[in-house]
């Protein structure tokens, strides 16, 4: 698959960076013990390895530059994913411009819910930082949290999808581009991680008038209940119980 070969490709680069560190490391450590240019002194044996070290480097060199160039399109076609409808068939959430006093209102209607609201930073993993939060689980695992929801999502697509939805949606990029660390989620996400957990996920949205509400992803029969917040601009929120 190409996105597997990417991954690869991504792997293989930073061996490489890895390795000619390494050796060039080792190099200046030969060339400091025996002087630069290497001296009569020296046994033939540590010449043949400074000079299996030289072409060692010069071929890892050439092999990194080529490898860099793979890297440079895989960021274009990072790119062009970002620039493409990658939503899902039910989009994101609705959004609209919300006022930091619409916001204090919606605040105070989770208060008189028995509800309050755990901010969390801005940077493209707020859902998955909100679940973290409400599911007692370390912050720094937000990727791996991410990435076990998207491989989910990808083995378990037909089971939590309709039919005619997923005939016009774009699964694999979906599920490669939302795999990256900051690219912010949608509903799909939501419901993905719903099922990933097997627990209710209560969507409150702050672009939605009037008092809270929320929609309901994943499996109503799930006793499990976690509750976020969209706050209109982009931005999930956790909501836990005063």
């Amino acid at each position: 698959m190409f996105f597997e070969a990417q991954i690869e490709a991504q792997k293989r680069y930073f061996s490489l960076v890895r390795q000619h560190e390494n050796l060039g490391w080792n190099s200046v450590q030969l060339f400091r013990r025996h002087g630069a240019p290497v001296d009569s002194s020296a046994d033939s044996a540590t010449l043949d390895t400074i000079e299996e070290l030289k072409s060692t480097i010069h071929r890892l060199a050439e092999e990194k530059r080529l490898v860099e160039d793979k890297l440079s399109y895989i960021l274009e076609d990072m790119a062009e994913l970002k620039d493409q409808d990658l939503c899902s068939p039910f989009g994101a959430p609705d959004s609209m411009e919300v006022s930091p006093e619409r916001y204090d209102e919606y605040v105070e209607g989770l208060l008189r819910q028995g509800l309050k609201v755990v901010p969390t930073p801005p940077d493209g993993n707020c859902l998955y930082r909100s679940f973290a939060i409400l599911a007692n689980i370390s912050e720094s695992q937000v990727l791996e949290i991410r990435r076990f929801v998207m491989n989910f999502l990808k083995d378990n697509a037909t089971s939590i999808i309709d039919r005619e939805a997923l005939n016009t949606f774009k699964l694999p990029e979906y599920v490669f581009f939302h795999k990256v660390d900051g690219v912010s989620s949608d509903r799909m996400a939501c419901l993905a991680l719903a099922h990933a957990f097997q627990l209710q996920v209560h969507l409150y949205n702050l672009a939605v008038p009037g008092e809270p509400i929320f929609e309901i992803y994943g499996d109503r029969k799930c006793q499990n209940v976690v509750r976020i917040l969209f706050n209109g601009n982009g931005h999930f929120e956790a909501i836990l119980p005063l």
